[in-house]
């Protein structure tokens, strides 16, 4: 069966003895990642129907997620997805009835057979309405379930944003322009970022949505020149589980990160170039502490052009 990622889907029920209806939107992201799409975003921005009449009674949001990791790292994946769904919909529907949220990570699974289709967040809206006479469906599989009318969302206006405003991000730059992205802070020995990360990567996807053209190098850091021996035992305890070769493919996979996380924000992966710095240029040649520790294992971004 086709991958499911690229997608959402929505059900709608009819329940005419109640008055009511139930649309459901099974909102997708990427492995491992609890950030939303371009097209996430714009089905969230029209999710709420704009006719009068609707009254929304609550909204029930369900973060899932496949068993790629442990039970408890993916509970915690799960609920990180829902709250990002609950933080966008919250800040353009604040007023819209009452939410819950919940997170089940791996357990109540959608699909068995396609680990693909639980790496999703359901957003259910209970909406009341007078009179309710007709029910339009999208289901999931159309395919299975022929003769339903496909409920087609208008396109999302293209409205011109204006000029980001970064703390770290010059105003003024030129082709070779270097900066570090600040709270950008990753687990040690791995290419997960902590959650205290994400402010930073969305200023950065913002400068690089306005500046069209600009094309940047990201420079992956390291905290130390580590071993194989040292990597290897280093991967029990990293979120991946996943055993890097060296300092430089470490580095390399923190910069090819954040290079993910922009091409899902909606950059084009061509203007963006990664290399892996390994621990050759710490800021801290001998952290003393934590803070100095999390401090070398930065993002650099440079400006190939302007």
């Amino acid at each position: 069966m086709k991958k499911l990622l690229a997608l959402s889907w929505f059900l709608v029920f009819a329940m005419v003895a109640f008055s009511a209806v139930v649309k459901h939107e099974f909102i997708a992201f990427d492995h491992n990642s609890a950030y939303l799409s371009k097209d996430a975003r714009h089905i969230l921005g029209s999710i709420i129907p704009d006719e009068p009449g609707w009254m929304i009674e609550k909204i029930d949001i369900e973060g899932h997620c496949d068993p790629s990791w442990r039970n408890t790292y993916n509970l915690e994946l799960s609920k990180a997805r829902a709250v990002m769904v609950y933080e966008f919909l919250s800040d353009i529907f604040p007023d819209k009835g009452d939410y819950e949220i919940r997170h089940v990570g791996e357990n109540h699974p959608f699909s068995i057979e396609d680990p693909a289709a639980n790496r999703c967040v359901l957003v259910s809206i209970y909406l009341l309405e007078k009179d309710v006479k007709a029910t339009t469906t999208q289901v999931l599989f159309p395919e299975e379930f022929p003769g339903f009318i496909d409920l087609v969302q208008p396109p999302i206006e293209d409205k011109t944003e204006p000029a980001p405003v970064s703390k770290f991000i010059p105003t003024e730059f030129e082709a070779d322009t270097k900066f570090k992205i600040e709270d950008i802070f990753f687990y040690g020995n791995s290419a997960v970022y902590r959650d205290e990360s994400k402010t930073s990567l969305h200023e950065l996807a913002a400068f690089m949505k306005y500046n069209k053209a600009v094309r940047v190098q990201i420079d992956g850091h390291v905290n130390g020149n580590m071993g194989k021996r040292y990597l290897k035992k280093a991967a029990d305890s990293n979120p991946e589980r996943t055993t890097y070769k060296n300092a430089i493919h470490l580095s390399y996979e923190r910069a090819n990160t954040v290079k993910r996380f922009l091409v899902n924000e909606g950059i084009d992966g061509d203007r963006i170039q990664c290399e892996g710095k390994g621990g050759s240029e710490k800021i801290h040649e001998k952290p003393k502490n934590q803070t100095e520790n999390r401090a070398n294992r930065r993002i650099e971004v440079i400006i190939v052009n302007k």
